[in-house]
């Protein structure tokens, strides 16, 4: 299992596998989710069917702090792996702004917000400048995501002073 390198981006597209049909232009699309309720949470998705590494499921999330994440499930030869990413919040406020600026003065326009060059920008930034780069199966990210998540209860609990019987 490697690290993914960086995607150049082209206006034609030529480096992502896409089905072209007449009724259909298959593009990249995007998801992006606000939450902000006790803690914030915001979250850019997108899929990347590309010729080099297969099917790229990516989420760039911002929780509050310094670092933001950035998953990837790649999946290549009906073979899946997850690259978990950690990189400067700064890139995801400078992509987050622009996503946002772009969509929003593409209201006016009767076509439709097409964020497909701003994500890969995105995620060919945050592949030059990460922090920490960590990459294997499936189950062994969700075997310590499981384990996080028990320690961070735990700790909520000693903060609350409740008891927690496992």
């Amino acid at each position: 299992m490697e690290k993914l390198k960086p995607i150049p981006y082209d206006d034609d597209l030529t480096e992502f596998a896409l089905e072209r049909t007449p009724w259909d232009d298959d593009r990249l699309t995007t998801d992006l989710k606000l939450a902000d309720y006790s803690w914030m949470v915001y979250e850019l998705a997108s899929f990347f069917p590309t010729k080099k590494y297969g099917d790229l499921d990516i989420h760039f999330t911002y929780f509050g702090l310094g670092t933001s994440k950035l998953y990837i499930r790649q999946t290549w030869d009906n073979k899946v792996c997850c690259h978990r990413i950690r990189f400067d919040t700064s890139i995801f406020k400078k992509y987050i702004v622009m996503f946002m600026e772009k969509h929003v003065a593409q209201w006016e326009s009767k076509y439709a917000f097409f964020g497909g060059e701003i994500v890969v920008n995105f995620y060919n930034e945050v592949l030059e400048n990460y922090i920490e780069y960590d990459v294997g199966p499936v189950r062994a990210f969700k075997k310590k995501e499981r384990r996080q998540r028990r320690w961070r209860n735990r700790k909520k609990a000693e903060h609350l002073e409740i008891e927690i019987v496992p």
